[in-house]
């Protein structure tokens, strides 16, 4: 399936409960809980940056900016070398406002940080990273990179996807979801339909990457930032949801 806005590819997260969490991560992961998610659509790859310039250019938003207030690491925003590997690239330096704007031009929301983690476990259930319990390997995901100006990002779906089919969830970038980051959220979360909506600080940042050194490239892991600065090792993916 593909989203007729911006050529997307999705693929259907079933419905039913999932273990969250792990009780050998950081205490913002305690405790593993059972969840229940309906049926969602994600998309397969981190949004590109070749959908990203569809969007600019039809509604205006401003190109990628980083929490320095520089241009992204190339002038593809200004319409200059546009080569096809860095329009395939994942966007970055994407803040979350800029996400959520382009989620809803897309037709669709940012992940919540259960149906991230849902989908990126790709049906395997309280296993380490998204592929199983194996160490991340250079085959597997990119990490433990230092920046190389257009060079250290790979096209999006270089590495083997998911069970799920999804592609580039450990590492490469960290992903944007919808919560408000709150250390203690799982105590008291809901079994179902899990999103922290109480405004805080920062929001939640998911699956690692390229920079990530193996500790943060577990499914299990949260991170966040501030909502208003985009970064080089930050982009976002899509949800559409039937309700």
């Amino acid at each position: 399936m593909r989203n007729e806005k911006d050529g997307a590819e999705m693929v259907l997260i079933p419905p039913g409960t999932f273990f969250m969490g792990s009780e050998d991560g950081n205490i913002d992961e305690k405790p593993v809980h059972k969840v229940y998610l309906d049926e969602f659509h994600i998309y397969t790859k981190p949004v590109s940056n070749r959908q990203y310039l569809k969007f600019i250019t039809e509604t205006g938003h401003a190109g990628p900016v980083n929490i320095e207030g520089k241009n992204s690491q190339f002038n593809l925003w200004e319409g200059r070398n546009c080569l096809e590997e860095i329009l395939n690239q994942p966007v970055i330096n994407v803040s979350w406002y800029d996400a959520v704007k382009y989620a809803k031009w897309a037709g669709g929301d940012l992940p919540t940080e259960a149906e991230w983690e849902k989908a990126a476990r790709g049906g395997l259930e309280q296993n380490t990273y998204s592929w199983g319990n194996d160490p991340p390997s250079s085959e597997k995901a990119l990490f433990e990179k230092t920046w190389n100006r257009n060079e250290t990002l790979k096209s999006a779906g270089t590495f083997p996807p998911n069970g799920y089919g999804l592609y580039d969830v450990t590492g490469t970038v960290w992903e944007w979801c919808k919560d408000y980051y709150k250390p203690d959220y799982y105590s008291e979360s809901p079994d179902s339909f899990p999103c922290n909506s109480e405004k805080t600080e920062s929001n939640v940042l998911r699956g690692g990457s390229w920079q990530s050194k193996v500790k943060y490239l577990k499914v299990s892991v949260r991170n966040a930032s501030d909502p208003r600065f985009g970064h080089d090792n930050v982009g976002f993916r899509i949800v559409k949801r039937k309700r």
